[in-house]
């Protein structure tokens, strides 16, 4: 023999449709085919004990067993088996696998031959090429096997791709829950940011004070809701400083612009107080706020509240009405009583001058001299009788016969001579309240609060024009109050007496009141008309509202508290009627 030219490796064969394998140990189970008495049965006995081997005598009769079906893989070395599968043509005969072995192949020469014969084969062996041996390897080798998996790789392959996916997938669980977390955590935050924002807004709100926020640089103010609502201006509106100057009463406009301006040049802070105008109607504000400066000391900013203080102001001028109230109803209570006492002492004085008179009269002859001026005296004492009867009335030092009284019956009952009073060319209408209550009332004073009314409308009315008497049914409620804070809540039977003459003057309306206030020429008035009127409301608990004016005259409105009963008499329903 020659020295190995090459070393074949036992590999597994078996039809097409058998499994590639990886590992011998693999085939237990299959009937295992091998060169009975060779290296290869050797090998794998000893190798791999459990397989099932099935002897066979050459490599020939395990292709052939293989075939047909008696053995279900056959090992054998590769060079030799290949050339069998190709002389026998079996197509359908793969390698599936590979074994640990190989087996040494060289050429021989039968020892009866020429001994320089295997000399002449070992000089052209080594001189061939591994490649030349490789391509003469390759034509005896026709079968084509499976590529070769080395699953070992595969699986660490596997495993570490599965590891790192695994990983992959832990780290974006991770992240996810940390994703979901934060999400979650700033949606909780974001949701208590919007409670907080909205709680600060119905705080500012239910107070009436809103915050802003001025950028100087870029003329740019930032309103919260309240402000906008302040304000009047529909929210989410662009404001500059210019457009919170428009809404302010034009009377403080240069006033609260001279005072932030002040504050821009040398001041760190300023509150100013002004009036807007929303709808028509007058708001007022407190604004107060901080300058803010850079570096360089300028102004670049200003931080402030706004507050709209409209009820306090409203609740201070109330007061203040309330106040001047009670001091004019002290002082006019103060000189009732000074008028009540002199009435009552002038009131012995005068019975006396008429008593003594009046005996006088009887006495002195019809063609005396002295009779006349007997009767001027008497005729006097008559009118100061009136005059101390109206302060006696205004005194409240005058009994009440107080009663059920229908104010409309009263009124009505007085038309005619309220006709003769203001004269014929002054117009008289009359319009009858439809079923009013009635009221506790004293008849003779109310008479005496519609007459002088009357009186005073028409001295008020020279050239003529219109008065109007009505009685209605009125219940008032606070929001009445607020709007007329002498008023009172509940319900009332209001008298209304109006006429179209030049109304009172603004700067004399909270005296008319007054006793002994007159606008009248000396002689032409006593100044007691409107105060009896006055007294007279005040013994029935009730209250008087005004409203005057040079255009279209003045209305007195006298409300009377409503008895239980409600008047049902047949003067109860009139039409308006014009005497």
């Amino acid at each position: 023999f020659t020295d190995p030219i090459v070393s074949s490796p036992a590999m597994v064969f078996a039809d097409e449709d058998y499994p590639v394998i990886d590992d011998l140990s693999e085939l237990a189970g299959s009937r295992v085919g091998v060169v009975g008495g060779g290296a290869v049965e050797e090998w794998v006995s000893n190798d791999f004990p459990l397989l099932e081997l099935v002897p066979v005598s050459n490599s020939h009769e395990g292709i052939v067993w293989l075939g047909d079906r008696k053995i279900d893989v056959f090992i054998g070395d590769l060079l030799t088996t290949t050339q069998r599968i190709k002389r026998e043509g079996l197509a359908n005969i793969k390698i599936v696998g590979n074994t640990p072995y190989k087996i040494p192949r060289a050429f021989g020469v039968r020892k009866d031959m020429n001994a320089p014969l295997a000399s002449i084969l070992r000089s052209s062996l080594d001189s061939m090429s591994e490649s030349e041996r490789g391509t003469i390897i390759n034509r005896w080798v026709s079968v084509q096997s499976d590529p070769m998996i080395d699953y070992s790789l595969l699986w660490k392959i596997g495993l570490l791709a599965a590891t790192i996916v695994l990983l992959v997938l832990f780290m974006n669980y991770r992240l996810s829950k940390l994703v979901t977390k934060r999400t979650s955590d700033l949606s909780q935050a974001n949701e208590a940011l919007r409670a907080s924002e909205a709680s600060l807004n119905r705080a500012q709100e239910v107070a009436h004070i809103g915050s802003w926020h001025w950028d100087i640089a870029e003329d740019r103010v930032d309103w919260s809701d309240e402000v906008y609502r302040i304000f009047g201006i529909e929210k989410g509106a662009t404001i500059t400083h210019e457009t919170f100057l428009d809404r302010i009463h034009p009377d403080d406009r240069g006033r609260v612009a001279e005072r932030v301006a002040s504050a821009l040049r040398n001041g760190s802070e300023y509150e100013v107080e002004h009036r807007v105008i929303v709808d028509g109607k007058i708001r007022w504000i407190r604004t107060r706020a901080e300058i803010e400066r850079n570096d360089l000391g300028e102004a670049v900013g200003a931080l402030g509240i706004s507050h709209d203080i409209s009820d306090r102001k409203s609740s201070e001028e109330i007061q203040e009405r309330l106040e001047e109230q009670l001091r004019q109803s002290q002082k006019m209570e103060a000189v009732g009583q000074l008028a009540g006492g002199v009435a009552h002492d002038f009131n012995n004085i005068l019975q006396a001058i008429r008593g003594h008179t009046d005996l006088a009269l009887q006495d002195v002859p019809i063609d005396s001299s002295i009779r006349e001026d007997l009767e001027e005296i008497s005729e006097a004492s008559d009118r100061a009788t009136g005059l101390v009867r109206q302060l006696l009335a205004f005194g409240r030092r005058d009994n009440l016969a107080l009663g059920e009284c229908n104010l409309n019956e009263a009124a009505e009952n007085l038309m005619k001579m309220v006709r003769r009073l203001i004269g014929e060319h002054i117009d008289l209408v009359f319009n009858p309240g439809a079923e009013i209550s009635t009221i506790q009332a004293d008849r003779g004073q109310i008479e005496q609060i519609i007459l002088n009314l009357s009186v005073n409308a028409r001295d008020a009315m020279p050239e003529g024009g219109t008065l109007t008497i009505e009685t209605e049914t009125r219940h008032f409620d606070s929001g009445f109050k607020r709007e007329n804070p002498m008023a009172r809540e509940g319900t009332f039977v209001a008298l209304h007496v109006k006429d179209t003459g030049s109304g009172i003057p603004r700067e004399i309306l909270d005296r008319i009141f007054e006793p002994f206030f007159t606008t009248k020429e000396v002689g032409k008035g006593t100044g007691l008309g409107l105060a009896t009127v006055y007294a007279a409301v005040k013994n029935h608990d009730g209250f008087i509202l005004l409203d005057s004016n040079r255009d279209s005259g003045t209305h007195f409105m006298i409300c009377f508290p409503a008895a239980v009963a409600t008047a049902s008499s047949e003067t109860s329903i009139r039409k308006i009627t014009t005497i």
